[in-house]
């Protein structure tokens, strides 16, 4: 609802009524949603929404013959969630269950809203009334998996994402979360198996198809081999350690897509392969030029094959080369700011407004580290000059920044802007993964239960050993993290203010 957010309150208002008069309920919804985070008391709205509310929950259908509203009303609760208006959503769904309490597809909506907001335990419950109402409901279940998840009852999740697939075995989605926590739980055979539903469960990521067969193991020498292309900019540059091992296979040719930022940053450290920041083109037709193509597979396919226990990861300290005249710039820069360490932070992560949650810490609980005796540098990508002005003034601190420091346009920049660095701290996103692929001492914050390549109950990690893991006792809790932090820095550097 970005458009809306420049009118005034009562104009936002006049625009919901106008949308629900057009029938575009979904609209109507998220508007009075935006309203009431900012001013939940608000009369009108409150009024408002619980109008449209109450005249979305009626139905010509008598709730003895239907067990489901219409699906129009369905897609406007869908639409809610895709937009992250899930206290409207939750409101929503409750009051169309007084005249469908039977409704799964209803309850099922109101367990991920639940979920998203954090409500775990009320989330739990109605998944199991979903299982009551229906045994076979395999979405109950998969839901269920990730609310035990959320409360860091793993196995228990593992059980119930296992009983989704058993009810509906080609649910990719369940397939998907199993093999993270599998993996979190370091059973890679069987984790890296289940990873491979990975990309028919993010339909919005859906690759082109390919018409060379999948590559499964089989000998390559002599052959050509095409490395796909997906998820974000950290996985590019984590499944990229594998990159070195289908080296050593011996293909003929190794063809790789990539981000085309990250063209220069993979050339550069892998000379053997052909390099091609394509994967924005939303086509392959430039793939004709290498001719002849045998084979095909996506990078977050390389771990299976490469990576099958702990003991099959590498002990190497990098694997990516920063460019030398750019990193020779940097090392200037930063010794013109002064003689005491430099360090590296970024503090805001995750994609979904849930995984910003967990993954953000506030300016005022980085006090303690700001001030140690260190010139601090940063490293958070996206526009955070008000961030930046905050720590300053929660800390006294200046945060050194500059405009030719941008790794949402230049990661070649950003790569070698790291590698001058004395020691990276952030929160789990982009930036550890090139801190520990250049091989910079970087220490991690991650939460109680974290992203499944950190796995459990260690302080370092197998895919960069330059990483240090900080972890959280217990959840939403970053105050014992940043302890444990400043009592390092003081321990390995002598850092006291």
């Amino acid at each position: 609802m970005s458009k809306h957010r420049s009118l005034t309150i009562e104009q936002a208002i006049a625009q919901a009524k106008k949308s629900t008069k057009q029938g575009d309920f979904a609209e109507a919804l998220q508007i009075y949603d935006n309203i009431l985070k900012h001013q939940p008391q608000h009369p009108v709205a409150r009024k408002a929404l619980h109008k449209l509310q109450k005249r979305l929950s009626r139905s010509k259908d008598s709730p003895a013959l239907t067990l489901d509203p219409p699906q129009d009303q369905i897609k406007a609760l869908i639409n809610l969630c895709h937009s992250g208006s899930f206290v409207s959503a939750e409101l929503t769904c409750r009051e169309l269950l007084r005249n469908f309490p039977r409704a799964l597809s209803v309850l099922n909506i109101l367990a991920g809203a639940l979920t998203e907001q954090g409500k775990f335990q009320e989330a739990e419950q109605i998944c199991d009334r979903m299982i009551q109402l229906k045994p076979d409901f395999a979405e109950a279940f998969y839901n269920r998996g990730l609310v035990l998840q959320k409360l860091g009852k793993l196995e228990d999740a593992i059980k119930s994402f296992s009983a989704a697939i058993q009810r509906k075995p080609d649910y990719a989605r369940a397939h998907s979360d199993l093999a993270h926590l599998l993996l979190l739980l370091g059973d890679f055979n069987n984790g890296w198996k289940h990873h491979e539903w990975r990309m028919m469960a993010e339909k919005t990521r859906d690759q082109v198809p390919a018409p060379m067969p999948a590559w499964n193991g089989e000998q390559l020498q002599n052959k050509v081999i095409f490395v796909r292309a997906e998820q974000g900019i950290g996985d590019e540059v984590m499944f990229a350690s594998c990159f070195q091992d289908l080296v050593t296979t011996n293909p003929k040719r190794i063809i790789v897509e990539c981000d085309s930022r990250l063209t220069p940053l993979f050339a550069r450290s892998f000379p053997e392969m052909d390099i091609q920041g394509k994967r924005e083109s939303k086509n392959i037709t430039w793939l004709k030029e290498f001719g002849n193509v045998d084979y095909q597979v996506g990078m977050g396919s390389l771990p299976m094959f490469f990576r099958p226990s702990l003991d099959s990861f590498p002990d190497r300290k990098s694997f990516l080369q920063p460019n030398p005249v750019l990193l020779e710039t940097w090392r200037k820069r930063f010794a013109e700011i002064g003689e005491a360490i430099k360090i590296g932070i970024s503090w805001r992560g995750g994609s979904r407004e849930s995984m910003k949650a967990s993954r953000s810490i506030d300016h005022q609980l980085w006090k303690p580290v700001l001030q140690s005796d260190a010139h601090f540098v940063n490293l958070q990508y996206g526009d955070c000059t008000a961030d930046i002005k905050q720590f300053e003034q929660v800390s006294g601190v200046h945060i050194y920044d500059w405009e030719d420091a941008d790794p949402l346009t230049d990661l070649d920049n950003f790569a070698a802007q790291i590698s001058a660095l004395d020691l990276v701290i952030s929160i789990d996103n982009s930036t550890v993964h090139f801190a520990g692929a250049v091989g910079i001492p970087t220490w991690v914050l991650t939460p109680n239960v974290p992203d499944w390549r950190w796995m459990l109950e260690r302080d370092d990690s197998p895919w960069y050993p330059a990483v240090r893991l900080f972890r959280q006792n217990d959840s939403d809790n970053w105050s014992d993290v940043i302890s444990k932090v400043k009592e390092a820095l003081d321990k390995c550097f002598g850092l006291q203010h």
